[in-house]
């Protein structure tokens, strides 16, 4: 009996221990360079959302913020090895939608979604239709209407199987009742060459500023729960009665295990970061995004309607994972 008590105060001391270094590694947090993981490499969206929030985290915590150049794998190489990294804050990854929903989902990768813990969301590019500016089709109801009336007569342009303009428009045409043909590319501005070059009849691609106003492309609708403040005219599909809200976001991510302390400190620094306009007018420069704060609890709950959301598209697509 003396034994096992002895065993559990020892125990209960060595957690006590334990405990109180985690507290005070938190508390010395940080006290060298950062490091933030862009998984599609230097130029990436990935990599400007990395650079547009650097200067300000600088600022903040007092320590430089370094981007480490991990890509390869279509963003999934940076994020499997974050996955396997420390979990004390000096490792970060600037994740967006696809790596950390749907590629786990269509391939077998060393990681998944509850690998990692969310810090905060920074940006959002939003998912368009897009047509060109002589197409047929004047509104998102032209559109409908025909590809209702000539199933799979029509084409669609993605940056890639599985991309999230892919699966935002499987979405579509599962939810509107609608058949197009695929035709994937690599990278969004081999999308819109080939809508402009009459290879396809419609890009599914993120926003960019000069959609509908270069005279050579016109926005059909928006795969998201806004508008967009350039083009209020253009619809959503919520406007349009189907329940179909796919942004491409962009997420400071940590490995699970991470300190909650370290990742308050770093969403609070981000949350600040909102309400500087000289920061949120450099970010747009940089990204070509508005900054969308979203801290880690919304953020997750984000993460596990879009996970439910997705998985069902893919299902319905019958994909086998590699």
């Amino acid at each position: 009996m003396k034994t096992r008590k002895k065993m559990l105060m020892v125990f209960t001391g060595f957690l006590l221990i334990l405990s109180s270094s985690v507290i005070m590694a938190a508390s010395d947090y940080p006290n060298r360079p950062i490091e933030i993981i862009p998984p599609f490499g230097p130029g990436s969206s990935t990599d400007r959302m990395t650079l547009a929030i650097m200067p300000f985290l600088e600022k903040e915590l007092g320590q430089k913020i370094l981007p480490s150049y991990r890509s390869g794998g279509g963003g999934t190489i940076g994020t499997s090895w974050l996955a396997r990294a420390k979990p004390d804050g000096y490792n970060l990854l600037m994740a967006p939608t696809g790596v950390l929903i749907i590629k786990p989902l269509t391939s077998n990768l060393p990681y998944s979604l509850k690998d990692f813990i969310p810090i905060a969301q920074v940006g959002i590019y939003q998912t368009v239709l897009v047509v060109r500016e002589n197409s047929p089709w004047k509104t998102v109801k032209d559109f409908l209407d025909d590809s209702k009336k000539n199933p799979d007569k029509y084409t669609f342009g993605t940056s890639g199987p599985f991309s999230m303009g892919h699966v935002a428009m499987e979405a579509v045409k599962q939810s509107v009742g609608i058949k197009m043909k695929h035709v994937p590319f690599e990278g969004a501005g081999k999308v819109m060459l080939a809508l402009l070059g009459k290879q396809i009849d419609l890009a599914v691609t993120e926003i960019r500023p000069e959609f509908g106003k270069d005279g050579k492309t016109r926005v059909l609708a928006v795969v998201t729960d806004r508008r967009m403040p350039e083009s209020p005219d253009v619809p959503t599909f919520k406007d349009l009665g189907y329940d179909l809200v796919l942004d491409v976001w962009y997420c400071l991510v940590a490995p699970m295990g991470t300190p909650q302390a370290i990742v308050d400190k770093l969403e609070g620094v981000l949350k600040k970061a909102a309400a500087n306009a000289e920061f949120r007018e450099a970010f747009f420069k940089i990204t070509g995004a508005p900054y969308g704060f979203m801290g880690s609890k919304e953020m997750t709950a984000k993460w596990d309607r879009e996970l439910g959301f997705i998985q069902g598209v893919v299902k319905k697509l019958e994909i086998e994972k590699k």
